[in-house]
């Protein structure tokens, strides 16, 4: 059963994170789990060749869909997913819903807000400064280099220049390099929270309390959620 703690804290003040690590081993993906889906994502989730693929595209999308059925009051089939231009994914009919989904090998991130939200989840390993050299601004560079772990560092610039991008729905299209994550007219707006292995950043306008907003969940407990969508 599911811990009633855990999932009283799921519920949205302004936001919340859902962070949960996934297994690679093979687990067979239920076909009801499937049903609960559109087919272009069904389809999307069996082209996949590996089966941690297959887990974090699905687990990630029905995440989000066992929130807006317990946040909206709506039933599963009358959430319908489009993109703007740029691709970032919204819910129809539904603009006070916003949403934005990052996975990384074994892990996923999910955030959901009253208002626009990007979210970026990466795995810490060894910095790669050829990287920071090529899309990352000058103090951006000298605050990794100067700071005790560089490691974490890098990757919390990282993960706040990819949150933001999600965050305003440009993707890729706004070069990297062109704004800084430092800059006193947007760092209010990042907050970042780190495990043993992985750190998250999100990027949003509405300052929300992390510490309460965040939610670690394990595999079996993320089934037993979309086990309730109806």
């Amino acid at each position: 059963m599911l811990n009633q703690k855990l999932y009283n804290k799921l519920k949205i003040m302004n936001a919340s994170i859902v962070f949960a690590k996934i297994s690679s081993t093979s687990d067979y993906i239920d076909n009801k789990l499937l049903s609960l889906v559109s087919n272009e994502r069904q389809e999307r989730v069996k082209k996949f060749r590996f089966d941690i693929d297959r887990k974090l595209c699905l687990y990630s999308e029905l995440l989000v869909r066992y929130q807006a059925c317990r946040e909206l009051g709506i039933p599963n089939e009358k959430i319908i997913f489009e993109r703007n231009k740029n691709g970032k994914p919204f819910l129809l009919s539904y603009p006070e819903f916003q949403f934005n989904i990052s996975h990384t090998r074994n892990a996923i991130a999910v955030a959901i807000s009253n208002s626009e939200i990007g979210v970026d989840i990466e795995s810490i390993k060894p910095n790669d400064l050829a990287i920071a050299n090529r899309f990352f601004t000058l103090s951006e560079q000298d605050y990794i280099t100067s700071h005790d772990n560089p490691d974490y560092a890098f990757y919390e610039v990282w993960t706040k220049k990819e949150a933001y991008i999600k965050y305003i729905g440009t993707g890729l299209s706004t070069p990297l390099n062109s704004f800084d994550v430092l800059d006193n007219q947007i760092k209010s707006m990042f907050q970042t929270f780190a495990t043993k292995t992985y750190i998250i950043s999100t990027c949003c306008n509405d300052f929300f309390d992390i510490g309460y907003a965040f939610t670690t969940m394990k595999e079996n407990e993320l089934q037993l959620l979309f086990s309730k969508i109806t």
